[in-house]
């Protein structure tokens, strides 16, 4: 493509060679004019030679002076063309090469009213329809591109989980063989407490034959050794230990219960349950943080993924604690209402802005500290929640604490 400079000096030099071309066709044209009147006159009149060559010199010199004048005023309004049409077209290429360089804010104002204003129109037309198009389709691009990276996220996340769950449930399975030998154990334990006790009230009756020095010898021995007081306490050490064990049993349970998040299938499940079972696995977090009250209405089962339902409480519960900043109070209530089963979680902790709680379910949007959250569990719930038809909303007031209520509907 020419230069814009030499395209319009070309543009001018066309213009200019056709209208010295008209300009030559005219002077020829006056000339001719001017000899068939001469002739005409000549051959109307009897004129004298020297009055023929006066009336000869005389049109020469105005055929001359018609045809300079001609030419001049030819020349004038080519120009004037020439400029006139060049203008706009140079502000057309010039534009043309500011849009082949990416800039769309081009516009081209010719101030007529003509078709060159029609095509400026089209023009600014249509790089303002490029421009918008431009303008959506990278917004598209970002918007496509940061689902990419929050659902590329999210499996990861949910890999972990999964694999998290998959570690879990084998150390479930490694803690439960050896707690049901314990629990077996002490099962048994008071029973031989019992015949010990049995064997050593014989002995107290035989004690008493013995003679005075050796009663004294085997008491004194019976008070050093504390066996009254260990007979006791073998039954009392006993019902504790299997105490400790029955709860270590519940919490090996509700670990493997919770380590099916990465299940496919749904089930019939008792929401009431599931809380139940993720609070034992998250109460590390909350008992040094919160006084935990728990409102369980009564509630039908429903068919949900338990795992992934669990994974929603587990996320909620975790951000209650960790909005408690000192110590405070976390409520769990569940209810039905209008076919549907609510569960509100609600804390006591720092709240949050109002200008932030359209965020709050955004991929990597996070209130805490850098290196203290990824931002994707509050978006992990909404997603799961999604999934399964429901609905998940937030209330909350800054140094009064948030609500989060989770919607789901009952489905057999």
């Amino acid at each position: 493509m020419n230069d814009s400079g030499e395209y319009r000096s070309s543009f001018r030099n066309r213009i200019v060679g056709a209208f010295i071309i008209i300009v030559i066709v005219w002077g020829t044209l006056l000339s001719g004019i001017f000899h068939y009147t001469l002739n005409h006159i000549l051959s109307r009149h009897e004129l004298s030679a020297s009055a023929i060559d006066d009336i000869g010199r005389r049109f020469a010199v105005v055929g001359s002076m018609l045809t300079l004048a001609g030419i001049a005023l030819f020349l004038v309004v080519a120009v004037f063309l020439a400029r006139a049409i060049s203008r706009p077209i140079k502000e057309f290429t010039d534009a043309v090469s500011e849009v082949s360089r990416g800039n769309l804010d081009v516009r081209i104002e010719t101030g007529t009213n003509d078709e060159l204003s029609d095509l400026a129109d089209y023009f600014n037309d249509m790089t303002a329809s490029i421009k918008h198009s431009r303008e959506s389709l990278e917004s598209e691009v970002r918007k496509r591109t940061d689902d990419l990276k929050a659902a590329q996220s999210r499996i990861l996340q949910q890999d972990k989980m999964a694999s998290i769950g998959q570690l879990a449930a084998g150390v479930a399975h490694e803690i439960n063989n050896p707690v049901g030998f314990i629990m077996s154990n002490l099962a048994t334990l008071p029973k031989y407490a019992d015949r010990l006790d049995e064997f050593v009230r014989v002995v107290d009756d035989a004690f008493e034959a013995l003679p005075p020095e050796r009663r004294a010898e085997l008491d004194e021995k019976r008070k050093r050794l504390k066996i009254n007081r260990i007979l006791d306490d073998i039954r009392s050490l006993a019902a504790e230990s299997a105490e400790g064990a029955q709860r270590i049993k519940k919490i090996v349970q509700d670990l493997k219960t919770f380590s099916r998040i990465d299940e496919s299938d749904d089930k019939l499940a008792d929401i009431n349950a599931g809380i139940e079972s993720t609070l034992n696995i998250v109460w590390n977090e909350i008992k040094y943080k919160a006084v935990l009250n728990k409102d369980f209405g009564v509630i039908p089962m429903t068919r949900c993924n338990p795992g992934q339902m669990n994974q929603v409480f587990m996320n909620l519960l975790v951000n209650a604690a960790h909005a408690i900043e000192t110590h405070g109070e976390i409520n769990i209530r569940t209810w039905e209402d209008a076919g549907s089963i609510h569960v509100s979680v609600s804390d006591t902790g720092q709240g949050i802005p109002q200008a932030n709680l359209g965020r709050i379910f955004d991929p990597f949007y996070t209130t805490k500290e850098v290196g203290k959250g990824t931002g994707l569990g509050l978006s992990i719930a909404y997603d799961i929640v999604k999934r399964h038809n429901g609905d998940i909303t937030v209330e909350s007031e800054v140094g009064k604490g948030t609500t989060f209520i989770v919607r789901l509907p009952v489905t057999a």
